[in-house]
């Protein structure tokens, strides 16, 4: 008998025709492309029952299906806005906002510079510190480049770990991840015990190849979050929660990740939820 395979190729389609179309009052949408990701198959060490009663009291293995996440690393700014000084109005306090369609659009010699918004509402509403702010013990520590960042140490790609199962760079990943554009949009998924990173903003057929793969032994990542506060064009943390209780620390860009409540340090409970 043949052996089976650990894991399928996601596949797209274009598919056209009305019935891929949704009309609303702005227009009309139409599906461009339709996705399909690989759903893994069990790890070897798993035995899958063979007629699964559905009426069983068994414990299952946790699973959520699909979960997506979308990042650009730089996206578009938003249009600015700045204050337009009402002469003619006699509320001293009020002023109007005009939007700033374009970096090369002059101002009228009335308008004023952007700061002056926030100088307007900062001085009218009061400032509100950050939270830390004002606390020394939550100030990031300085070191003699300045901020030191923590970051993983433990390459995924070489792991020798029994939680990884295997990994799937692309043959080409240094090459996609160095010529990526920072205004491209990457896809987070995880199905089952897998996870997967993909580049959508890359051609037809591309879009459907994974950046990197990962499939877990026994643990179904159930969740993850991207974090947007420390993200930048060569740093992208992502975080995952497994139904082993784990919680996976991973950098995306150099590959590398940390275990958080190994071995089940604190609690055995599955982590469903990462914000």
């Amino acid at each position: 008998m043949a052996s089976i395979a650990l894991d399928t190729s996601n596949t797209i389609g274009h598919p056209s025709g009305p019935e891929y179309q949704l009309a609303v009052g702005e227009g009309i949408y139409a599906l461009q492309d339709d996705l399909h990701l690989a759903t893994p198959h069990p790890h070897p060490s798993e035995h899958p029952p063979t007629n699964p009663n559905p009426l069983s009291t068994a414990p299952v293995r946790p699973s959520t299906g699909v979960r997506l996440s979308l990042s650009r690393i730089n996206p578009r700014k938003p249009p600015h806005l700045y204050k337009i000084a009402n002469l003619g109005s006699t509320r001293s306090n009020l002023a109007t906002y005009s939007i700033k369609e374009s970096e090369r659009e002059s101002r009228s010699s009335h308008d004023t510079s952007s700061d002056g918004v926030t100088a307007h509402l900062a001085n009218v509403a009061g400032r509100t510190p950050g939270f830390g702010e004002d606390n020394a013990l939550l100030t990031p520590a300085l070191g003699k480049d300045g901020v030191k960042r923590k970051k993983p140490k433990t390459n995924i790609v070489k792991s020798n770990s029994s939680f990884v199962s295997r990994v799937m760079p692309h043959e080409a990943m240094t090459k996609r991840i160095q010529e990526h554009n920072p205004e491209d949009l990457f896809a987070f998924a995880n199905i089952n015990r897998a996870f997967q990173w993909l580049d959508l903003s890359s051609g037809n057929e591309s879009k459907a190849q994974h950046i990197i793969k990962i499939l877990f032994t026994k643990a179904h990542m159930l969740c993850h979050d991207i974090n947007f506060t420390t993200k930048g064009p060569s740093h992208l943390d992502v975080i995952m929660g497994a139904s082993t209780a784990d919680i996976m620390w991973f950098e995306a860009f150099s590959q590398k990740y940390a275990r958080i409540n190994k071995n089940v340090c604190h609690r055995l409970v599955r982590v469903g939820l990462i914000v």
